[in-house]
């Protein structure tokens, strides 16, 4: 198929040369240049450069994709790395001003085109044939309040094919009034032919550091399924999901809503293959789908504005003289078998002080013995603050928690203080150095796989009915004796390498 059959299977229409140009992912003016997206983002011609990236999505002899709709826009344009998408809009005005465009019209400072296009828009195909006279008239009236009559027809000479000969260039107005009208209906009628994406309403209560690992799953899915699928979520800590531009607003009782309950059954199995804890929700959302999916990321995904980018650090007292390294040196009261020694955090301090400046962070709800030698900022961060903190840091130091994965999803070096507890795959990050002692022939529990233990002594509760086997109570804080096996040289050499 060629490009010009797959553009007029798309759109309805047979294209000229400028939306061919576009189609093949050059900009329509000037075939030398790449398209740029910015420069026609809010116009219609996106939608040309958007087929051409479901044909090459596809194969050049692929059945067609009509993947116009609302849902599969968040494609059309590359976001950067932390930011945020916009979305081009559709209708007769937007047709009408990417046709101008074509011809060389473009807004001019202080004209009301992008206004009168939004209403155009907004009156839909229905409305516009109600108005043609009146959206005649604004075009008349525009060309020579602006002066681009003349351009308008110079435009006309340029264009060789498809649109020349469907204008009446002695009076183009109502011939491109009535073509953008024309393609907004087969556009929509297009949209109409599409199924509505499914809804979803994700459900998940744990601690922020699990529930960040779901966003995983969301970027999986999308991106496996793209256009399919309307996602939304119900967590302790929405903070994460605030931006992310696969979470869409899904009202509680919506009828057409699914909830899901999500967990990550593939626990149970990570001491006896290789698992990754965060493919643990994407696995179990396809499950729940009926459907294949997998993981197709490496880290979380969370998004920031420029402003959070660019957050000033000296409202902490931190200065840019020295790298900033984030610490967390304490641990929840379930899992306090995460625990590295307190004194061995100090002396990491102690010896990196010089080349390092440490933030200490935490929750103060938890147990975080405070450090000497470092910036306390235990208790002083919301989740948002803390993850701008995450994006500006240098490096992390902590055992398995939210801190490390907030530095894996902003691709930040960490060093994971595991021991026994966890398998070594299951924690698994790119750029991040995990010291554990799985397979140390000393330690009878953590041998031949991860102890999976909860407390190292007991507190009363629930929890210690899993405590650990071979408990050190002779530091600050009772410690299992795996962790007490890694040593502050070993953390510090890890540190500098990451460096």
């Amino acid at each position: 198929m060629t490009d010009s059959n797959f553009f007029q299977q798309t759109f309805g229409f047979e294209p000229n040369e400028h939306e061919l140009r576009l189609f093949n992912g050059r900009d329509p003016i000037d075939e030398s240049l790449a398209y740029d997206p910015a420069k026609y983002r809010g116009t219609s011609l996106e939608q040309y450069h958007h087929a051409w990236r479901l044909r090459g999505a596809q194969g050049r002899n692929g059945v067609p994709t009509y993947g116009i709709s609302p849902t599969s826009v968040r494609n059309w344009s590359e976001p950067q790395r932390f930011g945020t998408e916009s979305q081009p809009t559709s209708g007769p005005g937007s047709e009408l001003k990417g046709l101008l465009l074509l011809l060389g019209i473009t807004e001019k400072t202080g004209c009301d085109c992008n206004a009168k296009s939004a209403q155009m828009d907004a009156w839909g195909v229905a409305g516009c044939r109600v108005h043609r006279d009146e959206i005649v008239a604004w075009m008349r009236d525009g060309a020579k309040r602006w002066g681009w009559a003349a351009r308008l027809k110079a435009g006309a000479h340029a264009v060789t094919s498809g649109l020349a000969s469907q204008i009446n260039w002695l009076d183009p107005f109502p011939d491109l009034v009535d073509l953008a009208i024309e393609r907004a209906d087969r556009i929509s009628n297009l949209k109409s032919q599409i199924p509505k994406p499914t809804k979803l309403i994700l459900r998940c209560p744990l601690s922020p550091g699990d529930v960040l690992t779901l966003t995983a799953a969301i970027e999986s899915l999308h991106t496996t399924y793209s256009g399919e699928y309307l996602t939304d979520v119900r967590s302790p800590c929405p903070d994460l999901f605030l931006r992310n531009p696969h979470v869409t607003a899904i009202a509680d009782g919506d009828p057409d809503a699914r909830v899901i309950d999500m967990h990550y059954p593939s626990i149970n199995r990570s001491n006896q293959s290789l698992t990754l804890f965060l493919a643990g929700y994407t696995s179990y959302l396809g499950e729940q789908l009926g459907r294949p999916l997998t993981l197709t990321t490496n880290r979380p995904h969370l998004w920031l504005s420029r402003a959070e980018e660019t957050l000033d650090l000296a409202s902490w007292q931190l200065a840019a003289t020295k790298p900033i390294w984030l610490v967390n040196a304490g641990v929840k009261s379930d899992f306090t078998a995460k625990q590295w020694p307190v004194e061995s955090y100090q002396a990491v301090v102690d010896q990196t002080r010089d080349r390092i400046q440490w933030v200490q962070i935490g929750d103060l709800n938890h147990d975080h013995v405070p450090l000497a030698g470092v910036t306390d900022l235990r208790g002083k961060t919301t989740l948002r603050e803390l993850m701008c903190l995450t994006y500006r840091a240098a490096g992390g130091l902590g055992p398995v928690t939210l801190l490390q994965h907030l530095c894996a999803a902003f691709e930040v070096p960490y060093v994971c203080l595991l021991g026994g507890r966890e398998p070594v795959p299951w924690v698994t990050y790119p750029r991040q150095t995990t010291l554990h002692t799985i397979g140390s022939k000393s330690l009878s529990c953590c041998r031949n796989g991860a102890c999976w233990k909860s407390r190292v002594v007991p507190l009363g509760d629930r929890h210690d009915a899993s405590l650990c086997e071979f408990p050190v109570t002779t530091g600050v804080r009772p410690v299992g004796w795996c962790m007490s096996l890694i040593t502050p040289a070993e953390v510090v050499a890890a540190v500098l390498r990451l460096m």
